[in-house]
């Protein structure tokens, strides 16, 4: 019986009304209007990812005319490969709306980070609203840890577990958030579209390879500083097995999930940051995406191509 009620209310319209900003409300509108966009006509290509995938549409259907190609993107903050399964999934379903995905990688090696990715229990607030009652066993047993395989199980299944916090504030302001749900519905898509980024960067910062530090001018904030430390000072955690098995299962089965129709899967070596390491650390001989390469309708662009933005002056001082 919880499981009908859940299931009558959070596997039916609530999504709809998510509070707009929050993680699982963004993915949501984001999905939303893919789904409800007029299509161009032309040949189109989606572009997956986080905050950090670089391709901005409106820059890029400048160029129809000449590349005969349409762009779009779901990329969320936050979101990881096991997330961007789920959300190709649900805006195409059918595997046949799109030319090609493009899915972005800062190493096309099995380099592991200190943000274990099979154990990243967030993907359930991302991506809950997609999750089927098929979705169960293989999303929960997708995590590491027994915690928080108990915990992606019971969210999976009951989903107002997930939902709870929101619902209560739906419930303490309710023509409130009716009116921002339509409003973001109505008008998100634009602004996203039109969406200029971040005009702040690192002019400045220096690298010191040799005593592995970052030389900053005053008006790099803490926070940034911790955060380009932690990303591209400290050496990633050795396990490469674990993350290439990560790899291995959710890019394999959005392959899977393409493995029937024409669309072709491209991957893309994003700009890795304002400096780059001369020399990558040692030990990750491994590549799943040279390996998925080798599949048919599977592409890799050159993983050098955009080492020249690697640059403090192309560089936000913060992430949206």
């Amino acid at each position: 019986m919880l499981f009908l009620l859940d299931a009558l209310v959070f596997r039916g319209p609530y999504p709809y009304y998510l509070e707009p900003d929050s993680t699982t409300g963004s993915v949501e509108m984001r999905l939303w209007n893919e789904k409800k966009r007029e299509r161009s006509g032309r040949p189109e290509i989606l572009a997956v990812g986080d905050s950090r995938m670089p391709l901005f549409p409106r820059v890029a259907n400048e160029l129809q005319e000449e590349t005969g190609y349409f762009f779009a993107g779901i990329n969320s903050p936050g979101t990881s490969p096991r997330c961007w399964y789920y959300m190709l999934r649900d805006v195409d379903p059918d595997a046949n709306l799109y030319h090609a995905i493009l899915i972005p990688e800062y190493w096309y090696e099995d380099r592991d980070s200190w943000d274990r990715y099979d154990d990243r229990i967030r993907d359930l607030n991302y991506i809950v609203g997609q999750l089927k009652v098929t979705d169960i066993a293989d999303f929960a047993l997708s995590f590491h840890l027994p915690e928080y395989r108990l915990k992606a199980a019971r969210g999976a299944t009951w989903k107002g577990f997930v939902y709870q916090t929101d619902v209560r504030e739906f419930l303490a302001a309710i023509p409130e958030r009716l009116a921002k749900v339509e409003w973001y519905r109505r008008d998100q898509w634009e602004w996203v579209y039109n969406y200029e980024g971040i005009k702040e960067n690192l002019v400045g910062l220096r690298a010191d390879w040799e005593n592995d530090r970052f030389l900053y001018t005053d008006d790099i904030p803490q926070e940034r500083r911790d955060l380009l430390e932690k990303e591209l000072l400290r050496p990633p955690v050795p396990d490469t097995e674990r993350f290439r098995a990560y790899r291995q299962k959710w890019y394999g089965k959005v392959l899977d999930h393409y493995a029937h129709s024409d669309t072709k899967i491209i991957f893309l070596r994003m700009a890795r940051g304002p400096v780059a390491r001369p020399e990558p650390y040692p030990g990750y001989d491994t590549s799943v995406v040279r390996d998925l390469a080798e599949r048919p309708n599977v592409l890799m662009m050159d993983e050098h191509l955009f080492d020249w933005m690697e640059q403090p002056r192309f560089s936000a001082t913060r992430y949206t």
